[in-house]
């Protein structure tokens, strides 16, 4: 019996010591959701992340139902996060890890959020085992990651998703290959806002 509860103990400090690693600065965030947040076809013209130097346009994200939706085997949500101050922030784009118990989220900044995070009812229902509407707010803690953990790739300042990289605001280049002998290759690059050019060769 000694033996057992000498278990329980260390199993109970190391879950203590887990959780408060979680949590960067030691401090618990109020979390809410928005349901306009749930519709894939929401655009970023509605939050505070949507044009200008950091904005979601600018990093070729549109709607809501652009960004990533799994990350290394975590859920990815858009939502609204505290350390963005308004329009424009550089904070647009953050990825953020939340924990509610044991279980946990990724978010990435779109929106502003007085005092935490707001997430869509989803990604709450997920986090609270489908008792958001319930809940109404719930305490979280937290930790940033880098952009990539949300699956955001950066290059030169600006941020894109699935391998697709923008730099300088310009379009990547694509490319098109047939076999049996045939090699067709198709591109379009852009430099410096100069017009686009187009080749194909065959051998």
């Amino acid at each position: 019996m000694k033996f057992v509860a000498t278990i329980a103990i260390l199993a109970t400090s190391a879950a203590a010591l887990s959780v408060k690693r979680r949590n960067t600065d030691g401090q618990s965030y109020k979390l809410r959701y928005i349901n306009e947040f749930d519709n894939g076809d929401y655009s970023f013209n509605n939050v505070a992340c949507s044009n200008g130097e950091h904005g979601m346009l600018a990093k070729k994200l549109n709607k809501f139902g652009d960004l990533p939706r799994n990350a290394n085997g975590v859920n990815v949500y858009g939502g609204g996060v505290f350390t963005v101050s308004g329009w424009g922030d550089e904070e647009c784009g953050s990825c953020w890890e939340v924990y509610y118990n044991d279980r946990k989220v990724r978010v990435i900044a779109v929106d502003t959020a007085q005092d935490g995070f707001n997430l869509p009812k989803k990604g709450m229902d997920e986090l609270t085992n489908g008792q958001a509407y319930d809940l109404g707010v719930i305490e979280v803690t937290t930790q940033k990651l880098k952009p990539s953990d949300c699956g955001l790739t950066s290059m030169n300042g600006q941020t894109s998703m699935n391998g697709k990289t923008s730099t300088q605001g310009q379009t990547s280049t694509e490319g098109k290959t047939s076999t049996n002998g045939k090699t067709l290759t198709e591109g379009k690059t852009s430099t410096n806002g100069q017009s686009s050019t187009e080749g194909k060769t065959a051998s």
